[in-house]
This record gives C-alpha cells, sequence and structure tokens, in this order.
C-alpha cells in the first residue's frame, strides 16, 4: 500500500491532453499492428487490419480526451498535487473498462458477426483492454516513475549534502500587510518556516522555540511573496519556504519534499520549480 502511496505526476491538464492523446493512438495502433495480439476472423472483417487498428486506437484515444478533459475541470488543485501511483492505476482502470465499451461500440462497423451486439462480445471487448491496456500502461508508469524518482533522488541527496543551515543576522523581522489592516502583522525571518496558500488566505509556520506555530492571514502568497522578496524561495504554487531552515531535501517522482528543523512538517518542490530552486541552493 505504501508504494502505491507514493507521489506520481498529473500530467493530465487540458493544454497536455492533446499532446497525450495522440501519443497514447501511436502506442495502441503500433501495438496491436506489430503483435496481433487478440485473434481476429480475416473473413468477418469489413476494412483491413491497418484501418481495424487505427479504430481501436482512435476509440481509446478519444475516450481519454474526453474523460480527463472533464476530470480536469472537476479535480481541485490539492488533489492534483495529491496524485499517486495509486490515484493514477485506478483512473486508468476506469478508463480501460470506457475503451472496451467504445471498441465493442464500433463493432459493426468492422466485423460482418452477427452477434456483435451480444454480451459476449461485450465482455471480450473490456476483457482484451484491460489485458493489452495493463500490459503496456503499467510498464510505462513504472518506468517513468522510477526514472523520475532515481533523478529526483540523486539530485536531493547532492543538496542534502550542501546543506548549511543558517539564520541571517541581516534581517530579523519584515512588516506584512494584509487585505485586513487589523491582520498586519511582523514576520520575524529568524522563525519563519515557510507559507502555503489556503483558499483566499495564506498559513505561515514559524518555529517558537521548540514548538511550530500557525497563523492564518488574509493575502495572497503572490503577495507575500512580494514583500518577503530575496528572503524565500518559491517551490510550489502553493508554498513558499525559507531556506536557511531547511535541513533535509528527499526526491519522489513529483520533485522534491523539503524538511525542516524542529518540525515534522514538510513542503513541496514541484518538478516546474526543481530547476530554480537547484540554483537558488547551489
Amino acid at each position: 500500500m505504501k508504494f502505491f502511496q507514493q507521489p506520481y505526476p498529473y500530467y493530465y491538464f487540458r493544454t497536455n491532453l492533446f499532446r497525450l492523446a495522440a501519443t497514447a493512438f501511436v502506442i495502441i495502433f503500433v501495438f496491436l499492428l506489430a503483435f496481433k495480439p487478440f485473434i481476429v476472423n480475416p473473413a468477418e472483417q469489413r476494412v483491413s487490419y491497418w484501418l481495424i487498428c487505427a479504430i481501436h486506437a482512435l476509440v481509446p484515444a478519444m475516450v481519454f480526451s474526453i474523460y480527463f478533459f472533464v476530470a480536469d475541470g472537476l479535480l481541485s488543485e490539492t488533489a492534483k498535487d495529491r496524485w499517486s501511483l495509486g490515484t493514477e492505476i485506478a483512473h486508468l482502470c476506469i478508463l480501460f473498462f470506457l475503451f472496451g465499451i467504445g471498441s465493442f461500440l464500433v463493432r459493426d462497423i468492422i466485423y460482418t458477426n452477427p452477434d456483435n451486439w451480444s454480451w459476449y462480445y461485450l465482455t471480450e471487448e473490456v476483457k482484451n483492454t484491460f489485458l493489452g491496456g495493463t500490459l503496456i500502461s503499467l510498464l510505462l508508469i513504472l518506468l517513468n516513475f522510477y526514472r523520475l524518482y532515481s533523478h529526483a533522488q540523486q539530485d536531493a541527496i547532492k543538496i542534502s549534502k550542501q546543506l548549511h543551515p543558517s539564520i541571517s543576522n541581516a534581517v530579523h523581522a519584515i512588516s506584512i500587510t494584509t487585505n485586513v489592516k487589523s491582520d498586519d502583522f511582523e514576520l520575524d525571518l529568524a522563525s519563519f518556516l515557510f507559507a502555503r496558500a489556503s483558499g483566499n488566505y495564506v498559513e505561515v509556520y514559524s518555529k517558537a522555540g521548540m514548538r511550530v506555530t500557525k497563523q492564518l492571514k488574509r493575502l495572497t502568497l503572490a503577495q507575500l511573496e512580494a514583500q518577503l522578496s530575496s528572503h524565500v524561495l518559491r517551490t510550489h504554487r502553493s508554498f513558499l519556504v525559507n531556506p536557511d531552515h531547511i535541513v533535509h531535501v528527499s526526491g519522489n517522482a513529483q520533485g522534491y519534499e523539503l524538511s525542516f528543523s524542529g518540525t515534522d512538517l514538510k513542503a513541496p518542490v514541484s518538478r516546474g520549480s526543481i530547476t530554480a530552486f537547484n540554483a537558488a541552493m547551489a
């Protein structure tokens, strides 16, 4: 269970769907054409095997696009950030079932068999889709996971060895202006760990002696970042961190995970922020 709970990148933003669907079409088409994984009776074919492969690849590509176009709009940013191997596989299982139904619905276009609309062929299409889809997708997912994980972990180890947590005495506190005058506050950089966006608020975590405190302030993370200027790092769309308090960096398939002194709380470094983070920590 811990293996399936490991972070995995969420790729299915609407801006990526055409490219992903096209990639899926090519992979499925080549797989069907090259291996002919399932028994087909040539006497029942209305069209050439090339066209059959193209249709069986086009249906999943279209279903994939529609499914994740809807899912991307419904999923919260938190759900996308918490995407895991198990979540990826669960959604693919749903897709395999839909792919099978789609392949069943186009049988009359491809085959002359009078039993095209039988329960037997419905279960056959769903079963075949699961068999072929599992073989291809699990292999690709696991290879991609280990590729991302190993690269991130190697880089994280190098950064961790270079860490020298220290508190600068140049600036002790900064006056932070919020969207509500009475909510303005002084942020002590010597104790500030990180900040996390939470709806219309920002959670500010600081270390007070042996414990960590959390303040909830009405402002955006961008507003806080602008006021803190060069004293913090933006590691994720929802996180600002104080690099002086980072004591360990670990890698995963989504990027890095940061540990801070005196607390078990973590902050992520997204894949899109890795290059900037590496440069800042060099």
